[in-house]
């Protein structure tokens, strides 16, 4: 082996320096945060917040309550869809549950439970369906007559 023609000089601090903030960074990237949306309904909450997320790219599991609709149930649906992902080692990092706010004092055990079980809530005080209508058709008119309109519109059941 035949020695190098130029012996190696030593490097400098500041070039050392240099040279790592010039090396290139390894691919480690934090991960986006697992969220669980578990909805009341199974058609217009769901497809509201996929849309959301298609649209900002979002990270998000979205469901709907399985056809239970009073608060208490939806919120046991998302204890139970929170704690299978614990035990499989994959946990969300925060639950929340969209449960319309008509219910009076049945949500009082829904908050009970969610708070009991870190979920959140989220309530709306109209029906879900009224919500989304606002986002396209500005509105003063008093709620009995959106609802109606909404009802009309095949946009919710009338017993409601």
């Amino acid at each position: 082996m035949s020695k190098p023609r130029h012996p190696k000089r030593p490097v400098s601090k500041a070039t050392k320096r240099l040279l790592e903030s010039l090396r290139r960074k390894s691919g480690i990237r934090d991960l986006a945060p697992r969220v669980l949306i578990v909805c009341e309904d199974e058609k217009s909450s769901p497809n509201y917040f996929h849309a959301l997320k298609r649209e900002f790219r979002l990270s998000a599991t979205i469901v709907g309550s399985g056809h239970f609709s009073q608060p208490i149930q939806v919120v046991e649906r998302a204890r139970q869809r929170k704690q299978s992902a614990a035990d499989e080692d994959a946990p969300f990092d925060s639950v929340w549950c969209v449960i319309d706010g008509d219910y009076g004092t049945r949500i009082n055990n829904a908050r009970a439970c969610a708070q009991a079980n870190g979920i959140e809530l989220a309530i709306s005080t109209q029906c879900f369906e009224y919500w989304i209508v606002l986002h396209f058709e500005e509105s003063a008119a008093p709620t009995g007559v959106l609802r109606e309109w909404l009802w009309t519109n095949g946009a919710i059941e009338a017993s409601l």
